[in-house]
């Protein structure tokens, strides 16, 4: 869903994956393989350092979305909760309970790209609280 949505929004941009280091890359290659994605590259860079240079960041409930959002680039979290989550997460995404922007299917990441192209993303509040500390400044 997340690339089909980039390519229709965004066109042939360049997509740069950073897989969890348990995924295996040879996973992620077969289904970009299967799936005939264009354009896609895998890296084992720093989250932080990728991001500088993006259009905007998607995590998949990983705390690499706080690397983006503390260098101000628009950052979602797109995660779809399986029916065991809960178990081990009783509250769910904390990201979703500090209003980090967070989406659960195409529709709402559609929107959010939106919102990124129009210049009508705005950062979490919890960013702008964060920058009001002193000595403590992430963008």
């Amino acid at each position: 869903n997340s690339y089909k949505v980039i390519r229709r929004k965004l066109g042939n941009i360049k997509i740069v994956l950073k897989p969890h280091p348990r995924e295996k890359p040879e996973f992620i290659n077969e289904i970009i393989k299967v799936k005939k994605f264009k354009n896609i590259e895998i890296s084992y860079e720093h989250a932080g350092i990728l991001c500088v240079q993006s259009k905007l960041t998607i995590s998949f409930w990983c705390s690499t979305i706080l690397d983006s959002l503390s260098v101000g680039i628009p950052s979602v979290e797109y995660f779809i909760e399986n029916k065991n989550f809960r178990l081990l997460e009783p509250n769910g995404s904390l990201y979703k309970f500090y209003k980090i922007h967070s989406v659960e299917n195409k529709d709402d990441l559609e929107k959010f790209i939106n919102d990124t192209i129009n210049n009508k993303y705005k950062l979490p509040s919890i960013i702008k609280k964060l920058n009001k500390i002193p000595n403590f400044e992430l963008v």
